[in-house]
């Protein structure tokens, strides 16, 4: 019997010090793992917002220069993190210009636009998007602003 009196304790003190480290093992196994997400969310985040502003930019402005480039690296962001819908819109805009040579930024716009307020926890945006777009008259005097006029034909 005087084993038991040392042997029981023992047995529970090794036990309990299984639950602690087993514990505290799946602790950092669940926040690492919560980490990860949190850097891949944040990551594509940043990417889809990039996009957005990179494709907005470009509305109702001549499809060239550093406009362009910024849009090419928008569709192919997309591409990559994009959701299935945002894909194939990007993959649509890239026939439509191959084919038009103009491009529609409207739905693409709308499906980031509603994508990432989403994963923001933000509401639902109604309505459609409006561009500001400033002209500058040719001698760069800023109390000449005036309205560009409805967008051309080549960049919608």
């Amino acid at each position: 019997m005087e084993w038991a009196k040392v042997l029981v304790p023992a047995v529970a003190t090794l036990i309990g010090a299984a639950v602690i480290i087993l514990g505290w093992h799946k602790s950092h196994q669940l926040a690492s793992v919560r980490d990860q997400e949190n850097k891949r969310r944040d990551l594509r985040l940043t990417m889809m917002l990039d996009a957005y502003r990179a494709l907005a930019n470009s509305a109702h402005r001549p499809f060239v220069g550093d406009i362009a480039f910024e849009a090419e690296k928008a569709i192919e962001s997309i591409q990559l993190l994009g959701t299935p819908r945002q894909i194939e819109l990007a993959q649509q805009l890239v026939a439509e210009f191959a084919e038009h040579q103009e491009i529609d930024w409207k739905p693409m716009l709308l499906e980031l636009r509603e994508s990432l307020r989403r994963d923001l926890n933000l509401e639902k945006a109604g309505g459609r998007l409006q561009h500001l777009r400033v002209v500058f008259p040719p001698t760069g005097d800023a109390d000449g602003l005036a309205y560009s006029g409805p967008p051309g034909k080549r960049n919608r």
